[in-house]
This record gives C-alpha cells, sequence and structure tokens, in this order.
C-alpha cells in the first residue's frame, strides 16, 4: 500500500509542477448538479487539490507514518525535489484514500482520478466502474437509465444491510446514505434477517421488533416472542471469530481460520437468517480457506452458498443490475473451485466430467457478466472468452490464458 502510495505521489508531483492550474476545477459540490464534458478530459493539480479528503486520524495516521518514509525514499532516487511537509503528505493520503478507485477486476492498485469523483454514492447504484486496457477509469451503465436520473456508482460493498452501510459510508466519507435503497429498508429483512426459535413451524421466517416491547423481537408467523440482545449477542460472536479467521489467513494459517469460520457458521445457524450479511462473510471466509488446504469439495459447497445469497438479493430486487461484477467474480471462483476439484477427483480415479461440465457452465455465466460489467473488449474479458474456448481447444494460445485468473 506504501508503494502505491508513493507512486500515486510521483504523479501528483508531475501534475503540480507540468500541468495548468488554470483549468476550471472540475470537482462535485455535493449541494448542487455539476456539468462536465467527461469525454477525454485531463484533470489538473488543481482537480486533485480541491477533492475532498475526509478520512478518520486514526486510519490516516496509520498510512502517514509508514508512506511518509516512503515517498522520500523514492522522490530521492529518482533524483526529483520533494518539497512535501508531513502535513501536506497527511492531506494527500486523505484525498487518495476517500477518492482513489481500486484497479479491477484483479485488485492491482489504486488511481486517484478527479474526474471520476464527480459521481455520488448509492447504494443500488445504476453505474459501475472498471479500467480499460489502457487503463483509463470508465463507467459503463447497469442497467436502462430514464433521462434526468442521475447517475451514481456505489463506493462501498453493496452485500451488506443498510446499519451497516450507513456506518462505513459514515466513518469513511462522513455523510448518511439517503439513497432510495436505504431510506426504503427493504433489505432489513433479508440481510439483517433473525430466525424465529419455533424452527418446526417458522423454517426461515424472520422476526421483527415488537411494538409494544422494543427490547424484543416478535415472529411475523407464530408471534413468538425472543430478547433483541440475544441476537445481538450472537452477531458480537460471529464477527469476532470472523475478524480471527481473515487475520489467520493473512498469515497463512488456514487450519486455524478454517476452524474459527466453523465456529462463525455454528455461532449464527441458530439465530441468523440465511441470508444475513454475516453468514455471506463467513461463506467467503470457509470457501478461501478449504481452497487452500486443498479441500475442493467444501470450497464448492461454500461458493455455491454465496451465489445462493446474491441470486436471493437480486429475485427480492434489493440490488439488481448493480450485482453484475458480484456475479462475474463469485461464479470465476466457483469455476476456479471446480477445476481444483476435477484434478482432485481425477488423481483419486473417479469420473470428473460432470465436474468439469459444471467448471465450463460456471465460466460460461463468468464470462457474460464479465462482458456485461466491463465490455466485451476488455482484456479480462478476452481472457475468460478464450478459457470458456479452451474447453473444446487444446492448442496452446487457449491454455495459456489460465495462468492469468
Amino acid at each position: 500500500m506504501e508503494m502505491l502510495m508513493a507512486r500515486i505521489f510521483l504523479q501528483l508531483h508531475f501534475l503540480s509542477t507540468n500541468s495548468s492550474k488554470k483549468i476550471a476545477n472540475l470537482v462535485k459540490n455535493t449541494l448542487g448538479t455539476v456539468k462536465t464534458p467527461l469525454g477525454g478530459w485531463k484533470d489538473s493539480w488543481g482537480d486533485v487539490n480541491s477533492l475532498q479528503s475526509f478520512c478518520s486520524d486514526e486510519e490516516v495516521e496509520f498510512r502517514c507514518s509508514s508512506t511518509s518514509s516512503t515517498v522520500h525514499l523514492l522522490f530521492k532516487s529518482l533524483d526529483l525535489p520533494c518539497n512535501l511537509s508531513q502535513e501536506d503528505i497527511k492531506r494527500l493520503v486523505r484525498i487518495v484514500m476517500m477518492n482513489g478507485h481500486e484497479i479491477n477486476p484483479k485488485q492491482l492498485g489504486i488511481g486517484l482520478y478527479p474526474t471520476g469523483a464527480v459521481f455520488n454514492h448509492s447504494c443500488a447504484p445504476n453505474l459501475g466502474f472498471s479500467h480499460n486496457n489502457e487503463g483509463l477509469l470508465c463507467f459503463r451503465a447497469l442497467k436502462d437509465i430514464p433521462m434526468g436520473i442521475e447517475l451514481c456508482s456505489s463506493y462501498i460493498d453493496i452485500i451488506a444491510s443498510k446499519s451497516t452501510r450507513r456506518l462505513q459510508l459514515k466513518s469513511r466519507y462522513d455523510f448518511e446514505c439517503k439513497c432510495e435503497r436505504c431510506e426504503s429498508g427493504e433489505d432489513e429483512d433479508l440481510l439483517k434477517g433473525y430466525l424465529c426459535p419455533n424452527k418446526s413451524s417458522c423454517k426461515e421466517v424472520s422476526m421483527k421488533i415488537d411494538e409494544k416491547d422494543t427490547n424484543c423481537l416478535i415472529c411475523t408467523q407464530c408471534n413468538q416472542q425472543q430478547s433483541r440482545f440475544i441476537y445481538k449477542e450472537a452477531e458480537r460472536k460471529v464477527e469476532g471469530l470472523q475478524r480471527s479467521a481473515m487475520e489467520k489467513s493473512s498469515l497463512e494459517d488456514y487450519s486455524s481460520a478454517l476452524g474459527d469460520s466453523i465456529k462463525a457458521l455454528s455461532a449464527g445457524s441458530s439465530l441468523l437468517h440465511p441470508s444475513h450479511e454475516l453468514n455471506f462473510t463467513t461463506y467467503q471466509c470457509l470457501a478461501v480457506a478449504c481452497n487452500e488446504l486443498g479441500k475442493s469439495e467444501q470450497s464448492v459447497k461454500f461458493a455455491r452458498k454465496e451465489l445462493e445469497l446474491v441470486k436471493k438479493l437480486q429475485v427480492a430486487k434489493v440490488v439488481g443490475g448493480s450485482c453484475a461484477s458480484l456475479y462475474a467474480d463469485k461464479y470465476r471462483k466457483l469455476a476456479l473451485y471446480l477445476q481444483d476439484l476435477a484434478q482432485s477427483q481425477v488423481s483419486d480415479g473417479k469420473n470428473a466430467s460432470k465436474t468439469i461440465e459444471e467448471s465450463l457452465l460456471a465460466f460460461k455465466e463468468a464470462s457474460k457478466f464479465y462482458d456485461f460489467h466491463l465490455g466485451d473488449s476488455h482484456w479480462y474479458s478476452i481472457i475468460l472468452q478464450k478459457v470458456v474456448k479452451s474447453f473444446d481447444d487444446s492448442n496452446s494460445d487457449a491454455l495459456n490464458v489460465w495462468d492469468y485468473l
């Protein structure tokens, strides 16, 4: 991260010394409408300086302490003068952290695009962003957009409940989201749903707040009550186990990560609705840990669980077309897990034809969604197209693309 920041600072240095400061500032005013000629626009140093720069002090201090020395070393190695003070670096770190766009689809880094920052946020965005073959930031419509409707992208992961999304946006970007999805709260029963204790007759039925006693939840079917604190305690336990699992995964201690993930799933299974946002994260942790430990069959199982939740959200019309990039990524990972499973089956002398066929179907779905999200001429879309072709074509060009997945 520090080197990525330093490289961005190098580009900012070039802008500050070579670009015109007279170019009109195009950065959004959050209280009004912005009219910007987006096609082929070149950002200036003035545009960078005008970007909003709110971030929590704790997060900024952590980044600044390591970024500052890296920046000065980089400039020194290139024999460039570095007149940036600690405060200058802190302000620019804030700008990058608040306005930077992750370079997708393989998280290759981060880029700062001032003109790209004109788009406001929505938790049900009608725009998705990606980078084209030249590294330029591009926005594509995720659905038909009527004339006069504001164009919005999402700043955060959209597979999260309203309370989680608002907390993330407030802490990172200093605003409370009032988009249509947040105001309606339609997704709370799915992403923040709790199960009725009476499982025999109320399978997957959500609880709601009891109007007579707000400390209790009441079943929407059998009217049984349960204390809210029991569910909140379950959420806290699951979140703690998930953090532990992710920390252990980062240290490549996948056996311990798998153990914590299993505990997290168990802790929430009797109280949290199957589509609860925490279950989605737990499935991710389980799929990764199982894959790293060579448990291919289990990694496929949990990857399917992730896709099931995304489909539930789309059927409920919670996020709609904005799921395209998520579908693409989940189908790609499922296809790769299936390939590992097929190899394992072949090694054990088993018939892997059905697994290979399912992998091909998953790759086709991934390719379809990447074409939609990135465009069919994007380099990663082309890779997926060639991967699909490689199932019927054994030539080296078709097979070599697997290394890029």
